[in-house]
């Protein structure tokens, strides 16, 4: 497994519905605790549902844990911060690491700023990949390769730097890796809540196996922006509401190799 092997498809399930797929998650390791990381409006669907995720013997199970997450505005669709987590409980993450992997936290990249261009993979699961037949659920997980946007784009789409991160997506001249074509990818409905890896400096084999988890993502629109929360922001929430895990300083430095 490797680090996006921590990434988790979000299940919701309402009295007297069918079970769908809400979004994704990431999962992550952080100061001795393990944490879902996903978008807050997935979160939102708690008020009147259940989320389950993925667990041991292939059963699809509630999530076990306490949860935080940014209360919507007057509309959801405007909130420029969107974002949530899941504090696991202790006893759930044994059937979790049967299918995924936990980011750790020297794998997690935390930068002041990215360059024009940069290399990002968006990764989550559609759910026009997802399909429900009667108790059997399945569905697969798709990597975007994304580059990083312009800082006129930030402005553009009101977006702040410091706490997202913008990146531009050509669906019409996608590269698929394994089959060695330009293929149109399935569109990200979805992947709301996975997560944002950035590639290393020096690319020595593509995809690169050393990718830095650097957002969780919570937005794609029709003119092919990817827009995702920086992780720091979700650090800097679990440290203010854990006190107890502050005891090493949050670096800002480049964290890439």
């Amino acid at each position: 497994m490797d680090q996006l092997d921590a990434v988790c498809p979000i299940f919701c399930e309402r009295e007297d519905e069918r079970l769908f797929q809400v979004g994704s998650g990431v999962l992550i390791e952080f100061r001795g605790c393990f944490f879902l990381l996903t978008a807050a409006h997935v979160i939102d669907e708690l008020k009147d549902a259940d989320l389950l995720v993925p667990h041991a013997n292939n059963v699809i199970k509630s999530i076990e844990g306490a949860y935080s997450y940014i209360s919507p505005s007057v509309n959801r669709a405007e909130d420029f911060l969107d974002y949530g987590y899941f504090k696991l409980d202790t006893k759930f993450i044994s059937g979790l690491k049967e299918h995924f992997y936990f980011v750790k936290e020297h794998d997690l990249g935390v930068e002041k700023s990215y360059a024009r261009r940069e290399l990002f993979s968006f990764v989550g699961f559609p759910h026009r990949k997802s399909n429900t037949s009667g108790e059997q659920v399945s569905t697969d997980c798709f990597s975007y390769g994304t580059y990083h946007a312009e800082l006129s784009e930030y402005k553009l789409l009101e977006f702040e730097q410091d706490a997202n991160i913008v990146t531009k997506f050509n669906r019409k001249n996608s590269f698929n890796l394994k089959s060695g074509r330009v293929e149109l990818p399935v569109l990200p409905h979805g992947i709301s809540g996975g997560g944002v890896f950035i590639w290393p400096k020096n690319i020595l084999e593509t995809p690169p196996k050393n990718r830095k988890l650097v957002g969780i993502g919570h937005t794609w629109n029709a003119k092919g922006y990817f827009i995702a929360t920086r992780i720091e922001i979700f650090l800097e929430a679990i440290l203010r509401n854990n006190p107890s895990l502050r005891y090493l300083n949050l670096t800002s430095k480049n964290a890439r190799m």
